[in-house]
């Protein structure tokens, strides 16, 4: 796939989102105590945000955004432990670059710390991505990518083995 066919293929995408987009959401709880994590997308004229609500002991607290609405973000997927740590993904859109990467955020302390997962100088990410989090903390996150280096479509990874802190990005065998 050329860059000038992902770009098309980018503004198309943009535009419906912006005229005629679906409110996707994602939602994870967990199953030792109830808590649950809600992330959705929200449109407004200037782009999109990500934004994250949280339910503890049946009360949810005021949705909070974690993304660069620049980056038109969506498509968000999240992740929640049986000690309560949470993730959330989405895809962000660079319309300059005309590239598609793949942030990633962690609740710390009552704040979202939030990194760029994928390398959008190598790769354009496709989608079918993933999180999982297992209940010592270890982060795992797979998508699908298209390598510019290779041209190729490939499946990639990228793993926390300390809660927020990211390995470098690994194509799967």
């Amino acid at each position: 796939m050329n860059k000038l066919k992902v770009a098309y293929y980018l503004v198309c995408f943009l535009f419906t989102q912006t005229l005629f987009g679906d409110l996707n959401v994602s939602t994870s709880q967990n199953t030792s105590n109830g808590d649950t994590i809600s992330a959705y997308e929200d449109f407004t004229s200037l782009g999109s945000n990500i934004l994250v609500s949280i339910q503890t002991a049946g009360t949810w607290t005021s949705a909070t955004g974690i993304a660069d609405p620049l980056t038109f973000p969506t498509l968000p997927q999240t992740a929640i432990n049986s000690s309560g740590k949470m993730v959330v993904i989405w895809l962000g859109n660079d319309v300059l670059t005309f590239t598609q990467s793949l942030y990633g955020s962690v609740y710390v302390s009552g704040s979202w710390l939030t990194s760029l997962l994928s390398d959008p100088s190598s790769e354009y990410v496709i989608g079918n991505h993933q999180v999982k989090i297992s209940d010592t903390g270890v982060v795992v996150v797979t998508w699908a990518a298209y390598l510019f280096s290779t041209g190729t479509n490939e499946a990639r990874g990228i793993y926390a083995s300390t809660y927020g802190t990211w390995a470098p990005i690994i194509t799967l065998p």
